[in-house]
């Protein structure tokens, strides 16, 4: 199956890092996501990199500061998770106007855990004015930081979609006894493509075909997806999301899902809804 083209260029620079190469390739690699504004003396994304037994947070650091250079350039990060443990910071050792680079953070996790939350994060850095005769930064510098967005751990950053030719004889031979089924009122949801899309950006598993697509004026409609769960062994999933009006119009999910074991099926059903 194919990771996206962000994905591979972010997973190369790790496996030629000399203090990450040892951690070899992560199960999955998220959508990089801005936590500050594009127009801001520093504009920073991150990526997160999710592995059986720990995720290395990368945050892409652009110098947008003219006659300074940065050094030293780490992001702290509030670890308020449970079930995270920070092991390993990897600074920006020099960082010029214009230039872009990476920092790293690398926290350990239980395998066949699936943290999820919000963490706090700041910028900090040793910031040097340049001579403009000589080009050459001051040897003195001011240590300071820069208050960053929060960047968030949810379910689907530790899914990679899978594309399948053949769903239905997939869904088939995993069988009913593979099988956890709940079904849930979407009372905050108003259309079933509300719902569809709704499922299908938190679980971050393949969409099947069309299925994504709610028909219009449809009054219910099943959406296919296969994405596989970074455990250990891999867990290969399908789901079959069914959205629906019930009597009372409400938007209604019945939620079916096949594969894995029953503990991390049952974990898929009740974080969609909690």
């Amino acid at each position: 199956y194919q990771r996206r083209v962000h994905g591979e260029a972010a997973v190369a620079r790790m496996e030629k890092h000399p203090k990450l190469k040892k951690f070899g390739r992560p199960h999955h690699t998220s959508e990089p996501e801005h936590i500050t504004d594009t127009e801001s003396e520093f504009v920073v994304s991150c990526l997160k990199h999710t592995f059986l037994n720990r995720i290395i947070f990368e945050f892409s650091v652009n110098n947008n500061l003219e006659n300074v250079v940065l050094e030293a350039v780490s992001v702290k990060m509030d670890a308020g998770i449970e079930g995270l443990e920070e092991k390993l910071s990897v600074p920006i050792k020099s960082l010029a106007h214009g230039e872009t680079a990476s920092a790293y953070a690398v926290f350990d996790k239980e395998e066949n855990t699936f943290p999820t939350g919000a963490m706090g994060n700041v910028l900090c850095f040793t910031m040097k004015e340049v001579d403009k005769d000589t080009g050459e930064p001051e040897e003195d510098g001011t240590e300071d930081e820069y208050q960053l967005e929060e960047v968030v751990l949810n379910v689907c950053d530790f899914m990679e979609g899978v594309e399948v030719t053949n769903f239905q004889k997939d869904w088939d031979d995993l069988g009913e006894l593979d099988q956890h089924a709940e079904t849930f009122t979407l009372g905050h949801i108003k259309t079933l493509q509300e719902a569809a899309d709704e499922i299908v950006g938190f679980l971050g598993m393949e969409c099947h075909g069309t299925s994504k697509t709610v028909p219009a004026k449809a009054k219910s409609h099943t959406v296919l997806l296969v994405g596989r769960l970074g455990t250990d062994p891999v867990s290969t999933l399908l789901v079959k999301a069914k959205v629906f009006y019930s009597t009372e119009n409400v938007v209604t999910l019945e939620f079916l899902i096949r594969g894995g074991d029953e503990d991390v099926r049952a974990f898929l059903a009740q974080e969609l809804v909690s």
